[in-house]
């Protein structure tokens, strides 16, 4: 009678257990078939967006852009979890591949004080010169230097210089101060394309990547100065630095005697330690000694100078006497750096007070447009005077 009884007590359990068991092999077997999909995604968006995406960075070049691209390719390895559908939702941020850079597309026009769409900007008054600065984000040429350079193909280098031309034929200045190039030879084949008559580029400093400031201009250059070899100071007892590129000085053939400042600071590289922020702080010093002594001139310093407004680093110009930062009315809306991850307020331009006595009312702005960022990750920054 107890054994009868415990028999189907076993069978009882059994049973049960066999119940339980089953249902974990028809989840498991729910899992392995949703697994399944999002494995054919992954491998569908590696096989025709992966191998268009290394061929970008193989053009490219930069390293910082590459480490981008590694994040994408490790988000996209993430498909198998969530069954394919970050692809889909994020097509619109990634690279513009056609324009072979990383610059992200801003998918339409900007509202904010002080911005200007490419299309809408108009050319300067009668009486009135245009000034400018942009960062043209790695214009490299076909040649494989000893540095880190990036090498084009031609079509590449072609395509390069066309979507920049395009852009500077639209914003009509009458000087562009320039960074991010890598030779004369770039800034003369640009200058031809662009229409400027006028280029001007020093070799600098920059060993590592190979990349130097200039000028393009319509107005006749008279004379520069190079300041690539002189010690710059963050503060008394410091230790000197050297400008990351140049500071280069350039004086133009015209009435007024304008002069021209262009630079390219060091760049803060992710850094969580002071070294860069003493760097950037010893070029803005002697950046302003060099103007201070131009004072009976009407000068304009501009560039990209790796650093918000309201920086320390950044205070000997942003923050000193005789020297108008005036593209500062803009507040929140001044972003001048747009990457896929990063914005930020990087390229400047600063006047004397000379100068500044010349400025049209808030003409100092920021370009914006589609055929902006597919030319560079930097916008260009304009401001109208009356020379």
């Amino acid at each position: 009678m107890k054994l009868t009884w415990w028999n189907k007590r076993i069978k009882l359990n059994v049973s049960g257990g066999i119940r339980k068991r089953c249902l974990k092999y028809a989840a498991a077997a729910a899992a392995l078939t949703v697994w399944g999909c999002g494995l054919a995604a992954c491998s569908s968006v590696q096989e025709t967006g992966g191998t268009a995406d290394r061929a970008a960075v193989r053009s490219v070049g930069q390293t910082e852009r590459a480490d981008a691209l590694r994040q994408d390719e490790s988000c996209e390895g993430q498909l198998a979890q969530n069954d394919g559908s970050y692809h889909k939702k994020h097509k619109k941020k990634r690279y513009n591949k056609h324009k072979k850079n990383y610059a992200v597309s801003d998918g339409g026009s900007e509202q904010g004080q002080g911005l200007v769409d490419l299309g809408r900007l108009a050319p300067p008054q009668q009486g009135t010169v245009r000034l400018a600065s942009w960062n043209m984000h790695d214009l490299f040429d076909t040649i494989d230097d000893p540095n880190h350079d990036v090498v084009l193909s031609r079509q590449e280098y072609a395509d390069k210089l066309s979507i920049l031309a395009n852009v500077l034929s639209r914003i009509h200045a009458d000087a562009v101060g320039v960074q991010e190039v890598e030779n004369q030879g770039c800034l003369k084949d640009l200058a031809a394309r662009a229409g400027y008559p006028y280029y001007l580029l020093v070799e600098g400093n920059d060993s590592m990547r190979g990349i130097d400031v200039g000028v393009l201009s319509k107005i006749p250059i008279r004379n520069y100065v190079t300041h690539s070899r002189d010690k710059c100071f963050a503060g008394s007892g410091g230790r000197p630095y050297y400008f990351s590129r140049d500071c280069l000085e350039v004086h133009f053939n015209h009435p007024s005697r304008l002069v021209m400042l262009v630079n390219h600071f060091k760049s803060k590289r992710g850094d969580s330690d002071d070294s860069t922020v003493s760097q950037r702080m010893a070029q803005a010093g002697r950046v302003r000694s060099i103007a201070s002594g131009l004072r009976k001139y009407p000068v304009i310093i501009v560039g990209d100078f790796n650093d918000e407004p309201n920086s320390q680093a950044l205070s000997p110009l942003t923050r000193t006497a005789g020297l108008h930062d005036v593209l500062s009315w803009m507040g929140s809306s001044r972003v001048s750096f747009k990457s896929r991850h990063f914005s930020s307020a990087l390229d400047y331009l600063v006047l004397n007070d000379m100068l500044a006595d010349r400025m049209v009312d808030r003409s100092a702005r920021i370009v914006v447009g589609k055929e902006v960022s597919a030319a560079s990750d930097h916008r260009p920054v304009i401001v109208d005077v009356r020379l």
